[in-house]
């Protein structure tokens, strides 16, 4: 506390600065709030600036497509962009599910993001991130997990879904040796417990009849 705020009897211009002092903390507070609600509008005007965008370059081209001008669209050339192999990006998705005859309560599961995997097969966690594009090589995946701790682990039940860069399957439609080494790497990495125990009831009594 200031000196003079401490002064029993303070003058007109300490009590005004004692009052200014206390004040601070609200005046930070509500500092602090008109921010915040500066960057939220901020945000909401970019969406809508990018909505209105979009709209807008819609609307000219159906304009330009009921005005009657005619123009021409070279066809082959955009099927020759399209068939262009340095155009097209090659991906694989992989919805990762437990396979035995089980049932057992999940303790621990691989973490959503982006998975590495390492020149002798293991898969490791390298990074966080929401979105395959994040994957740079096909020695990447990025993971979404689905069977979190505590969910039930059962036949068919989903662990989450891998996406990689490249092809997971050969010409014969079959798991190629990277995608099984991806799928083992991620099932190594989920632990269960068994199923409690119910405990037995009470003994039930004979069946009785009560005669009339």
């Amino acid at each position: 506390m200031r000196p003079d705020a401490q002064v029993l009897h303070p003058s007109v211009g300490q009590e005004r600065e004692c009052r200014f002092v206390r004040g601070g903390g609200a005046d930070d507070g509500a500092t602090d709030l008109i921010e915040r609600a500066v960057a939220t509008l901020q945000e909401k005007l970019i969406a809508e600036f990018v909505i209105v965008t979009l709209v807008c370059a819609l609307f000219l081209f159906h304009l330009l497509e009921f005005s009657g001008t005619k123009f021409n669209l070279d066809v082959e050339a955009l099927n020759a962009r399209w068939a262009d192999p340095d155009m097209i990006d090659s991906w694989s998705q992989m919805v990762i599910k437990h396979t035995e005859d089980s049932v057992d309560i999940c303790t621990a599961a691989p973490e959503t993001g982006i998975y590495k995997m390492l020149e002798d097969g293991r898969v490791v966690y390298d990074r966080f991130d929401y979105h395959r594009r994040a994957v740079e090589s096909e020695n990447e995946a990025f993971f979404l997990r689905i069977l979190g701790p505590g969910d039930y682990r059962y036949e068919g039940a989903d662990i989450g879904i891998l996406v990689t860069r490249g092809r997971s399957m050969t010409k014969s439609f079959q798991l190629n040796e990277r995608a099984k080494k991806w799928i083992h790497g991620i099932k190594q990495s989920v632990a269960a417990k068994p199923l409690p125990m119910a405990e037995a009831g009470p003994a039930l009594a004979d069946p009785a009849f009560k005669i009339l």
